[in-house]
């Protein structure tokens, strides 16, 4: 079985990955000139991004903190 320190490492590798892709999909739409696609693209692969953070920040809370849910 995978330790939590194993998934939050790669749930760390696919926000970075997730940042590149944010960054390369608006150059591409705003160099085809699509500034609202790019916009809302932006908008979607930034919220995923947020929920990959929030994700790695809950999973690397120490368990004591765990006692409240």
């Amino acid at each position: 079985m995978e330790n939590l320190e194993t998934i939050v490492e790669e749930l760390k590798s696919i926000e970075e990955r997730m940042n590149d892709l944010i960054f390369d999909a608006v150059r591409l739409q705003l160099s085809e000139g699509g500034d609202e696609l790019a916009k809302e693209t932006e908008r979607k692969l930034s919220k995923a991004r947020r929920s990959l953070a929030k994700c790695i920040s809950t999973l690397s809370q120490p368990d004591a903190d765990d006692s409240g849910d």
